[in-house]
């Protein structure tokens, strides 16, 4: 891969010995990139696959972890509107149910007191 790296993209390293240490120098030091002309095409293939694969893998995953977010999303509003659903079912069930004991005790009430006031009379026409 150094050798892919410095041959492809021409790099000339102070560090390796490509260039001399100070420019006024006439010194070489030894040479770390050094490639024939078949081992540079043959690795420059090699890492036109390697960059392929690298960029295949990165796009999967950027792919898989995007549809993740939006499947969680997609539950969690799901789950929120299914809550939503069952808290308005409830409060409608509990006004529904408060509204016929209070009819029911109303009518009670004004059952109950037609039937005293009646028996009442009824009673006091007796005794009469």
């Amino acid at each position: 891969m150094y050798g892919l790296w410095c041959s492809s993209l021409g790099l000339k390293l102070v560090l390796h010995g490509v260039y001399p240490l100070r420019s006024g120098s006439r010194r070489r030091r030894r040479r770390h990139c050094t490639f024939s002309s078949s081992s540079s095409s043959s690795s420059s293939s090699s890492s036109s696959v390697v960059v392929v694969v690298v960029v295949v893998v990165v796009v999967v995953v950027v792919v898989v972890v995007f549809v993740v977010v939006v499947v969680v999303v997609v539950v969690i509003v799901v789950v929120i509107a299914v809550e939503v659903v069952v808290i308005v079912v409830v409060v409608v069930v509990v006004v529904v149910v408060v509204v016929i004991v209070v009819v029911a005790a109303a009518a009670a009430r004004v059952v109950i007191e037609v039937v005293v006031v009646t028996l009442t009379m009824s009673v006091l026409n007796i005794i009469l």
